[in-house]
Formats: C-alpha cells, sequence, structure tokens
C-alpha cells in the first residue's frame, strides 16, 4: 500500500464517520423533538384539567358568596338611602363601581 492509499482510506473512513455522526445527530434530534412533543401535551392537557378545577371551584365559591353579597348590598342601598344628599353623592357612586368591579369579575370568571 502507498501512501495516498492509506490518505485516500483515512478520507474515506473520516468521510464515514461524520456521516454516521451527522445521521445519528439527526435521529437524536427527532427522538427529542417527539419526547418534548409528548411532554408539552401532557401539560397542556394538565393546564386544561387544572383551569376546569380553579373555574369550578370559582363558580362554587360565588354561588357560595352571592347571597351574602347580595344580602350585604341591599343593607348598604338602605343605609345610603338615609344618609344626607352629600354623603350620598360620595358613597352611591362607590357603591355602585364596586358592583360594577364584581360584575366584570364575574364576567371574565364565567368566559374561561
Amino acid at each position: 500500500m502507498t501512501i495516498t492509499d492509506n490518505l485516500r482510506d483515512a478520507a474515506y473512513i473520516a468521510i464515514g464517520m461524520g456521516v454516521i455522526g451527522v445521521q445519528r445527530a439527526q435521529v437524536r434530534r427527532e427522538e427529542l423533538r417527539k419526547q418534548f412533543a409528548d411532554q408539552r401535551s401532557a401539560f397542556e392537557s394538565v393546564g386544561a384539567d387544572a383551569v376546569k378545577l380553579i373555574n369550578e371551584a370559582l363558580k362554587q365559591a360565588d354561588a357560595r358568596i352571592s347571597p351574602v353579597v347580595e344580602l350585604l348590598e341591599a343593607q348598604v342601598d338602605t343605609v345610603v338611602d338615609r344618609l344626607p344628599a352629600q354623603a350620598k353623592s360620595i358613597l352611591e357612586p362607590a357603591h355602585q363601581a364596586s358592583k360594577e368591579a364584581r360584575q366584570q369579575l364575574r364576567s371574565r370568571v364565567a368566559t374561561n
């Protein structure tokens, strides 16, 4: 064997090892992509279940709290009606703003 034959064989071996390395990297990339996709779908599923549980808990809490809030609002309305005009003009907008904020919160929770 001559030096050129040895160099050619070494070049073929180097090229072959490079091709094998690239193929292994591609296989590993695909394995990682699939593993990531599986983990992502599992995470999304758990997240969706958590959102459902939270929404259900919020709805139950709202159902339990609503009667108490309505009773308190009725009492506040009674107090507001008895106040002098100047105090009433201050308290009434604040009370209305709290009702609107509560309604906005309910609508946002109900849509999720």
